[in-house]
């Protein structure tokens, strides 16, 4: 599994945690649900930026997610 992966996959069970949808983080980072989609699986590259905006919309900490994508 890739860092972009792993990054993704963390990503993506915050938002499921949240009960959150895609469309909802999509609309709130002002892009396509594809583009949130891809970030969750992997197939985007993912910048600190993303990163940080992403962790703010699920109420979740960016170094956080950075670290258990390392660990995982």
């Amino acid at each position: 599994m890739t860092l972009n992966e792993k990054i993704g996959l963390q990503l993506r069970m915050r938002r499921m945690e949240k009960k959150m949808t895609i469309e909802e983080v999509a609309d709130r980072l002002g892009v396509a649900k594809n583009t949130v989609s891809y970030m969750e699986l992997g197939k985007k590259k993912i910048t600190v930026e993303d990163v940080v905006k992403y962790s703010e919309i699920v109420g979740c900490d960016w170094i956080t997610i950075l670290k258990n994508a390392e660990e995982y």
